[in-house]
Formats: C-alpha cells, sequence, structure tokens
C-alpha cells in the first residue's frame, strides 16, 4: 500500500509540472524574435571617394555699371538697343546739348575779356614802377596799379575755372558706356527731362568671367586649410597650383555648366550666427549662360580620393543634436549612434566620425523602430551579421 501511494504522489507531481509548463506559454524571448520588425541594414563599408560637398550660390557680375545724367536737359537720343552688347566707350545716351554750348561760348568770351584786362593791367603796373624810379609818380599809385594787376590775374583764373566747368557740363551730354556688356532696358525714352535725381537711365551688366558668392562652412574650411598645410602649402585655398578643392556649378536644370571656377576671394571672419565664412568664385562665361542675380548650386569636389565610410542617404536621421543613425548591436537591438558626416558621394553621403566598418546600420525601416528595441535584420547587401 505505501509503494502505491509513493507512486501516485509521484505520478500526481509530474502531471502538475506539465499542467504548470502547458500554463507559463512561450518565453520572453521568444516573444520577442517573433514581435520584432524587419528592417532592412547594411554593412559601415569603406571606399575610396572623392569627397563632395554642395551648397547654394548666387552669380555676381563682376562690374555693373549704374548710367545715370550728371546735368539737367532733354533726353535727345538713346543710342543703344535694348538688351544688346555693347562696348566700353560706346554712346549710348545724348543730352540736348545747345544749353551747354551757349555756356561754352559764354564762357569763352568771359575769359578773353578777362584775359585783356589782365593784359592791360600788366602795362599799367610796368608803366608804373618806371615812372617811380624816376620820381614822377607815387608809390601808392605803383601800389594801386599792383593791386589790379593782381586782380586781374585772379578774374583770369575764375574765368579760366568756369570755362572749364562750361566744357565738362557739354561733355556730360554725351553718356558714354564705362565697360563692355549687356545693357539693360532704358528707363526713360527721348523727350524726357533728365537730371541727376532722375535716378537710373539704363544699367550695363559685365558677362565674362562672373562671380559666384556663397558661404563655407566653418569645418570644412579648416579642414582644408589642415590638408592644405599637411601637403607643404603656405598659402590658401585660393592658391590653384595646390588647389584640392575643384569648385563646379550645377544649373537649375540639373546640368552640370561645363566649365570648372578658381577661389577668387576668401572672407575674413566666421558669421557667427551659421558658422561660415564668405567666398566668392570666378567662372569663365563666355556664352553668358551665367546671369547676375542666378541661384546655383555650387558643388566642391576634392581633387584626391581618400577611404571614408559611405552610406545610403536614407541611413542617415537628423535633429535637433545633429545627424545620427540606428546601429544593430548583437543582440539585434537598434541603438542611436551620434555620426559626423562629411559630403555627398553618389546617392550615398560620407560618414567622418561615429562608425567602424563592418557595424550593422539601419537604412529602411527606421519608422517601425525605437531605440533599445529589438529588430530583425534583412542585409540588404546580401551578406550576414558578423
Amino acid at each position: 500500500m505505501r509503494s502505491r501511494r509513493v507512486l501516485l504522489i509521484v505520478l500526481g507531481l509530474g502531471a502538475a509540472g506539465l499542467l504548470t509548463a502547458c500554463d507559463e506559454g512561450p518565453s520572453q524571448q521568444q516573444v520577442a524574435a517573433a514581435t520584432a520588425p524587419a528592417v532592412s541594414v547594411v554593412h559601415a563599408k569603406r571606399q575610396q571617394v572623392s569627397e563632395q560637398v554642395e551648397f547654394v550660390g548666387r552669380v555676381r557680375a563682376i562690374d555693373r555699371v549704374e548710367v545715370r545724367a550728371r546735368i539737367e536737359g532733354v533726353l535727345q537720343e538713346r543710342a543703344f538697343r535694348e538688351g544688346d552688347l555693347v562696348q566700353s566707350g560706346q554712346l549710348l545716351f545724348r543730352i540736348e546739348p545747345d544749353t551747354f554750348e551757349a555756356q561754352v561760348k559764354t564762357a569763352e568770351a568771359n575769359l578773353a575779356r578777362a584775359e585783356a584786362r589782365k593784359v592791360e593791367a600788366d602795362k599799367t603796373l610796368a608803366r608804373g614802377k618806371t615812372l617811380l624810379q624816376r620820381g614822377n609818380i607815387s608809390v601808392a599809385k605803383v601800389d594801386e596799379a599792383e593791386a589790379g594787376a593782381e586782380s586781374a590775374a585772379a578774374e583770369v583764373l575764375v574765368r579760366e575755372a568756369e570755362l572749364r566747368q562750361a566744357r565738362i557740363n557739354l561733355s556730360y551730354t554725351e553718356i558714354h558706356s564705362a565697360i563692355s556688356g549687356r545693357a539693360s532696358e532704358a528707363a526713360y525714352s527721348t523727350g524726357n527731362l533728365v537730371n541727376p535725381q532722375s535716378g537710373v537711365l539704363a544699367v550695363v551688366t559685365s558677362l565674362d568671367p562672373v562671380y559666384v558668392s556663397f558661404s563655407l562652412s566653418e569645418r570644412i574650411l579648416l579642414q582644408e586649410q589642415r590638408n592644405f598645410a599637411e601637403r607643404g602649402g603656405v598659402g590658401d585655398i585660393r592658391d590653384q597650383d595646390d588647389q584640392n578643392l575643384l569648385p563646379r556649378l550645377r544649373l537649375q536644370t540639373g546640368d552640370m555648366y561645363e566649365f570648372q571656377g578658381l577661389f577668387d576671394f576668401l572672407g575674413a571672419e566666421v558669421d557667427p550666427l551659421t558658422g561660415s565664412v564668405p567666398v566668392r568664385l570666378e567662372f569663365p562665361n563666355p556664352d553668358g549662360v551665367l546671369l547676375h542675380g542666378q541661384f546655383v548650386t555650387v558643388v566642391l569636389q576634392r581633387e584626391r580620393t581618400e577611404s571614408r565610410i559611405v552610406l545610403p542617404q536614407s541611413a542617415v536621421q537628423e535633429d535637433q543634436a545633429g545627424a545620427f543613425v540606428l546601429v544593430i548591436d548583437r543582440q539585434n537591438l537598434a541603438q542611436i549612434r551620434r555620426v559626423e558626416l562629411g559630403g555627398v558621394q553618389g546617392t550615398g553621403r560620407i560618414v567622418e566620425q561615429g562608425l567602424e566598418e563592418g557595424e550593422v546600420v539601419l537604412v529602411e525601416g527606421i519608422q517601425k523602430v525605437r531605440p533599445g528595441v529589438a529588430v530583425e535584420p534583412v542585409f540588404r547587401d546580401g551578406a550576414a551579421k558578423g
């Protein structure tokens, strides 16, 4: 009987254990594995890259002259076709010259009379000095003659200045272009009264070459200066003999501009609000494709290739703290990793710091993932997790 009771107790405990095991269900690890979202990942890999960064730039004419009237008069002639190319020295406008020609004639006559008076005054002074030596005239009379001669000489100077000004004013009746370039639309038609307060009559804008201005980030500038120093340079990025950054332009059509630019100007101060430095490039523009005020994309590409980690653009996210990626660790948990980005490489983005080669990075499915949550990595590059 005792042996039978023991057997029944053992059988009962075994059944209870089985029921208990059935009640517990799957483990937490099994549940986590079953609910982990599938996400696309890649291994961080190094490539030989020629780093490329892009900025918004604006085209500026090297010379841009606003044509204005310097005298008042009726606009008699517009001697150019609006929108055409004009040459330096070419006549643009003619203001009716009659009044100013008359002023020149009057000034010439006034000068002639003044010169004649000066001749007479000089003769009177010379005669007075001769008579003074003979004792036939007083010193006071000689002094008076000398004062008259000085007055006549001063009047001649005044009349000469008036004639010079009259001739200058007459020259202002013809307005010539100071530079070669394209002429704008004229602001006034012939027959209008214009003067120095009339504003701009027209604008002539030079076309070839042109400037392109943009702001270069302090980080890239410091990096380039460091690279320059490592190559033994003693100048700056404007030195064309050792230029590592090659400036190109992308137009609004998406096409690359055919000519390469040169660094022309580098600012001396960093803007505290943007952390950037003003930079100016110079580009040839023989066909007039680039126009003053036009927006373009400045593309700076390094001439030398270097080994860098490159990730798909979709792997890189940004928030207020900066750029980051989601790294999948050995437990298949997603973790935020802050990174320092470089430029663009094709369709990818260069990572300067924050990642090691071989690490697993999420590239698709970020909306399914929170930091610290398990995921099921699906390798886009066909490799298995190491």
